[in-house]
């Protein structure tokens, strides 16, 4: 009988994804584990999409180009160009499936068996996920972080003779930390004198507070044969038309190697993308950004005021990622006791039930979920050193934050 790829078998589902639907799925819970945005495009974003699709347009059910329309690639260097005076080359831009498409093609392209990849930790979990198990053989590296920064002295002693790339989030989710001029600039100096990329992962550059600056690494990799930078429309509200792209090295004929093998991109969608690119100014998204830091500044503190919780103000995206050991500590033995009892109720496994019991970020989402009827995320998904963590957004209502905070405080210590 024919048989599936064994490897595919092993690949797990995204496990954010996994428990922000099954937080969803929880009657009447509050679900703050959600990551996409929180808000929906202005009208002027909406009549162009309408525009967009008219019969007399013959091309726009139509392929496009492999490495995205050329007037698409055009407005992206554009942006790039007014947001932060960056010059780059349209013909160093490909367009993606979205931004997880952009990360698995960097990973493809840019590393094979046997390379080092260094991965942050805590970090987005796509990337152990691509790297890891779409990716037969690459020499994973986690480096713990917590709310610290990579830098050229805490990578270095990390270096093997097979390394090849350091993957780099900013703003950082989960943590919300910006990467500021030294650092990058001593990342990029050292990638140079190791020769190794660094994959710098920007979908998040419109979530930035405080009036602090997202720094592409393209201002700092001078030479451009050093960095990718990946970007998406996620963070504007557009996830759904799955539009990213990857600023590559300079190198001939650079994006039909990186695209080779890519599933193309929807042709309306990319000509809805470059609208919003174009016109991103004028599009009130500064508004939407400003609502996300004043729910910021509203839950952050808050989150502080409940005993074991201690939570950093983050400088980016859309994330709270408090520290809850003190609390796990405190209360162990019956949060154990809660989430096995209303674990049997609800049927889980034995196996999930012991993931609960072993990992402290799994019990407190599962007693939140079940106890206090708000979703998270656990740290543990954002790798193996995160466990005294869990994930919050502030992209949802403010109806729904207020909500949800009112029952963590009501609730959560009624044990």
């Amino acid at each position: 009988m024919a048989k599936i790829n064994p490897i595919a078998k092993e690949i797990p589902f995204y496990l954010t994804k996994q428990i922000s639907e099954g937080a969803a799925a929880e009657p009447g819970a509050v679900n703050l584990s959600r990551g996409q945005a929180g808000f929906l495009p202005c009208q002027k974003i909406y009549d162009e999409a309408k525009r967009i699709i008219s019969r007399e347009d013959k091309t726009i059910f139509r392929y496009e180009k492999s490495a995205g329309a050329k007037d698409l690639r055009k407005s992206i260097a554009s942006w790039y160009g007014r947001m932060f005076d960056l010059e780059v080359n349209p013909a160093s831009i490909a367009v993606t499936v979205g931004g997880t498409g952009a990360i698995s093609l960097t990973l493809q392209t840019f590393t094979k068996f046997g390379d080092q990849i260094v991965i942050p930790d805590p970090s987005y979990p796509f990337y152990t996920l691509s790297a890891a198990h779409s990716l037969d053989g690459r020499d994973i590296t986690r480096l713990p972080l917590g709310f610290n920064k990579v830098s050229a002295n805490n990578l270095r002693p990390l270096i093997k003779n097979n390394m090849q790339m350091l993957i780099l989030t900013s703003p950082h989710n989960p943590t919300g930390f910006i990467y500021d001029k030294e650092t990058l600039t001593g990342l990029v100096d050292l990638a140079e004198e190791k020769d190794f990329f660094i994959m710098y992962d920007e979908n998040h550059f419109p979530e930035i507070y405080d009036k602090k600056k997202h720094l592409p690494v393209h201002l700092f990799d001078r030479k451009r044969k050093f960095s990718i930078m990946l970007g998406s429309l996620a963070r504007l509200g557009l996830q759904g038309e799955r539009i990213g792209w990857a600023v590559l090295p300079e190198s001939p004929d650079i994006t039909s190697t990186f695209i080779a093998q890519s599933p193309f991109t929807c042709t309306r969608a990319q000509r809805l993308a470059r609208f919003v690119l174009d016109n991103y100014e004028n599009l009130e998204f500064g508004r939407e950004f400003q609502i996300y830091e004043e729910k910021r500044n509203w839950l952050i503190p808050r989150l502080n005021e409940l005993e074991g919780f201690t939570c950093p103000m983050p400088e980016g995206t859309s994330y709270a990622f408090p520290n809850i050991r003190r609390f796990v500590e405190a209360h162990k033995k019956k949060l154990m006791e809660k989430v096995r009892l209303e674990s049997k109720k609800r049927n889980i496994s034995e196996e999930e039930i012991e993931l609960s019991m072993r990992y402290n970020s799994i019990l407190v989402y599962k007693y939140m979920l079940y106890h206090a009827g708000v979703g998270c995320v656990p740290g543990i998904a954002y790798g193996p050193n995160s466990d005294d963590y869990i994930r919050l957004t502030f992209s949802a209502d403010k109806q729904e934050l207020e909500e949800g905070f009112s029952r963590l405080k009501e609730r959560l210590f009624a044990l």
